[in-house]
């Protein structure tokens, strides 16, 4: 009788085995295959990244006093990222600058 007993242990041991293995390999493949959501994080994150590129260049062209092509920088920034009201800000101070250069330089007929 206990080599019947020890049989089905054996059976039992190799089964549990099998199914630790199968849990293991799902877990292993559940980690190493790209989700979704992390893709479309990672352009986001990219995003606000060119984002704030594009505000700085922005900024670095008011400091020439380049209000024009800082100008188009902020709004490619603010497309970008709508969340960076630096960007928004800074498109305010351009048009404000823009508007006081063309006021004082007269119409450009």
């Amino acid at each position: 009788m206990q080599g019947a007993n020890q049989g089905s242990g054996g059976k039992k041991l190799l089964r549990n085995s099998f199914i630790a293995g199968a849990l293991l390999l799902g877990l292993a493949a559940a980690t190493v295959a790209p989700k979704p959501q992390e893709k479309s994080a990672r352009t986001d994150r990219e995003k606000a990244a060119e984002a704030v590129r594009l505000n700085n260049l922005g900024v670095a062209y008011m400091n020439q006093r380049r209000s024009e092509a800082a100008l188009k920088n902020f709004q490619q920034a603010y497309a970008l990222d709508p969340n960076l009201f630096a960007a928004r800000l800074n498109e305010g101070i351009a048009l404000l600058d823009f508007q006081r250069t063309s006021i004082t330089t007269g119409p450009s007929t």
